[in-house]
């Protein structure tokens, strides 16, 4: 018995809890005061209709497709593009919303893809 009264396992046990909740703010606090990773982007190769290929240099091979699309027609080179970054797989469960306008804009396709994703969870 401790001198306040209580049994000693209630005091063990407290001391486990209070680690657990400790450790888990520890880790939530280490996660978040990461440093950003800096993205590079390479440079893009900018064409424009009726340019020379710059994979099989074929004159004036570069044809639009779509709009801003552009293909060469010797080689079906294109240029490629960079997309924003996404989230990862394995970061989906604890996802959050920057903001409350950003969750009302994006939550039910990001429900959605999340579904595609895992199938219905019953």
């Amino acid at each position: 018995m401790t001198p306040e009264g209580f049994p000693d396992r209630v005091i063990d046990r407290a001391h486990q809890i209070w680690d657990g909740v400790r450790q888990y703010y520890e880790r939530l606090f280490a996660e978040e005061n990461q440093p950003l990773v800096t993205i590079t982007a390479e440079p893009q190769v900018r064409v424009n209709v009726n340019d020379d290929c710059p994979h099989c240099h074929g004159p004036k091979a570069i044809r639009e497709v779509c709009q801003n699309i552009f293909r060469c027609t010797n080689c079906g080179w294109q240029p490629r593009v960079v997309g924003p970054g996404g989230i990862a797989r394995s970061k989906l469960e604890s996802f959050t919303y920057p903001n409350r306008e950003h969750q009302q804009k994006f939550q039910r396709s990001f429900n959605d893809a999340l579904w595609r994703i895992r199938g219905p969870q019953r």
